[in-house]
């Protein structure tokens, strides 16, 4: 495999190829578990020798260097059913602030799309515009504040389906033996 991967972080697979998986590649410290989105085509009839990875987005964004090459950091992507790539998404391209505190990061994770620019993947416009909330939480004595942008994490996908029919399954009969021996009826049991 010429592609090397550090770190195998937030695997996903893509619901429209089966045995295809996104995931981060990512430093150890730093980062928030945010770096490089990698793909490995994996069907089961693959051996582990034989399954390359294929770099999404480029390779210096599972680094800490700013270059002209690193759009910032990824994390938990994630393919819809369209196939359209979704990940949350920090411009930021060094390691986060070491001191201040949570409120002092230098991360603003926001679910983004990807789209293709060149060889790679970048991310594109905030699906949300942004999520602000004003939170407050102990730390572990403290009371602390907070009033600004939320990151956002870990999507998922929301579609519409057709509603599974209901399953009608009778009760087998050592347990309607006991539900007659204590005088339970099932019916009130379930509507209860």
């Amino acid at each position: 495999n010429p592609n090397r991967v550090e770190n195998l972080l937030q695997i996903a697979e893509d619901p429209q190829h089966p045995g295809r998986y996104y995931a981060v590649d990512a430093p150890e410290f730093g980062t928030h578990a945010a770096g490089q989105i990698i793909r490995l085509d994996a069907p089961p009839t693959t051996d582990a020798d034989h399954i390359a990875v294929t770099y999404v987005t480029h390779r210096d964004t599972a680094s800490t260097t700013a270059t002209p090459n690193n759009s910032g950091h990824y994390r938990d992507p994630l393919v819809l059913s369209d196939g359209t790539v979704v990940a949350a998404h920090t411009a930021e391209t060094g390691e986060d602030a070491k001191n201040g505190g949570p409120q002092a990061s230098l991360y603003d994770f926001k679910l983004k799309p990807l789209a293709l620019n060149g060889a790679y993947w970048v991310a594109g416009v905030s699906l949300t515009g942004g999520i602000s909330k004003s939170i407050s939480y102990w730390d572990p004595d403290t009371l602390q504040s907070y009033s600004g942008p939320l990151w956002e994490m870990s999507p998922v996908e929301v579609r519409a389906r057709t509603r599974p029919q209901h399953l009608a399954s009778t009760l087998p009969a050592p347990e309607q033996a006991v539900f007659q021996q204590l005088g339970v009826d099932p019916a009130a049991l379930q509507a209860y």
